[in-house]
């Protein structure tokens, strides 16, 4: 049974920063569309399949119950709700980054 998906505002604006520098900076509209498909399909399984990514390598944050998916070069954050079968999407960031200072 599918989990109930939820979008955070920090998700879509984190998405949207990524998508935007993609196709307007890097001039490359094609691979900013290919990487939101990749996200899409990405927030799909874990809906379908939500423990299927591990938790996040940060003891803090997997305390917290955060899990992370690759998705190309980025990371997509999120966390289960076991109780009311729900996914929380949280944030989609470069995986480059400091990635533990900015989740907490």
């Amino acid at each position: 049974m599918a989990y109930k998906v939820i979008i955070t505002d920090s998700f879509e604006s984190d998405l949207a920063q990524v998508t935007a520098y993609i196709s307007q900076v890097l001039q490359n509209p094609d691979a900013a569309a290919e990487l939101l498909d990749q996200a899409e399909e990405t927030v799909g399984m874990i809906g379908d399949y939500p423990f299927m990514f591990s938790f996040y390598p940060d003891e803090e944050l997997a305390e917290k119950g955060y899990r992370n998916a690759p998705v190309a070069n980025y990371q997509l954050f999120y966390r289960v709700d076991e109780n009311s079968e729900t996914v929380f999407i949280l944030r989609f960031q470069y995986a480059g980054r400091d990635l533990n200072s900015l989740l907490k």
